[in-house]
């Protein structure tokens, strides 16, 4: 599985790179510019990304921002990314935005591995049977 992870929190990106690195390959990028930058480089040569993990507030292109240009992308055919938001701070609104611009999950953070395992089971990323 090849997995993009865009945070502009150092640590919290790290954080999630360690939880999922054992599930797949994962990229880090530092904000939602390079987040996009990224998508369509791996897209363009035909490796598209399973997963993507964007934090919702980044400087530049918001997490709900980078989301909406990469569903944007994919309809033009191809592969489609499965998109979890990440945030720290959960609403009502919030949860509401980002399914309105088409992730497939939300998680709140700080999250656990086996909350992450759960997600990629849930939406055929990993067999439930993986160590």
């Amino acid at each position: 599985m090849k997995i993009l992870i865009a945070d502009d929190d150092t640590f919290g990106r790290e954080v999630l790179i360690t939880m999922l690195q054992e599930f797949g390959d994962c990229q880090g990028a530092c904000d939602g510019e390079e987040a996009l930058a990224l998508f369509l480089a791996a897209r363009q040569s035909g490796a598209a990304y399973d997963l993507i993990c964007l934090d919702i507030e980044m400087p530049g292109l918001s997490g709900c921002e980078v989301l909406e240009k990469i569903r944007a992308t994919e309809e033009d055919g191809g592969a489609k990314s499965q998109v979890f938001i990440i945030t720290a701070h959960e609403s009502e609104e919030v949860i509401e935005n980002t399914f309105f611009a088409g992730a497939d999950d939300f998680v709140t953070k700080p999250c656990s591995t086996n909350l992450l395992k759960h997600l990629l089971v849930r939406h055929h990323l990993l067999e439930e049977h993986h160590n």
